[in-house]
């Protein structure tokens, strides 16, 4: 199995001996994944981050912890980020204005400048 070790911050070492380790996609939905290798003292450091199963945008993140003095695989999240709620590109251009600058200054003397609108004004 090949795996790629990708270094934090692009060290191009580990820092304190951990790092972050990408496995290949799982090809099935199983717990621990099939693509982790066997857990056991050399996995034990890195977090492995292994692409979800029909989803490899997000990746599980797995550690080697030692449990009933057996190494084993833990799952400790996922890079899954929920933006709900953040401005989306688009959100933020709808509210950009091009304007000259008569027209910006006939904004402010009617008091209409609106504060959730960002006005580009053409000097000409």
């Amino acid at each position: 199995m090949a795996t790629k070790t990708i270094y934090p911050f692009g060290q191009s070492a580990p820092i304190g001996g951990n790092g972050y380790i990408i496995v290949p996609a799982p090809s099935s939905s199983a717990l621990p994944p099939d693509s982790l290798p066997t857990a056991d003292a050399s996995t034990k450091g890195p977090i492995y981050l292994v692409p979800q199963y029909g989803n490899t945008d997000t990746k599980d993140m797995y550690v080697t912890v030692i449990e009933n003095g057996n190494y084993v695989w833990s799952k400790i999240g996922t890079t899954n980020v929920d933006l709900t709620g953040y401005a989306t590109e688009d959100w933020v251009e709808a509210r950009d204005v091009d304007l000259t600058v008569a027209q910006y200054e006939a904004l402010v003397q009617a008091g209409q400048v609106d504060p959730d609108k960002r006005y580009f004004v053409d000097e000409e």
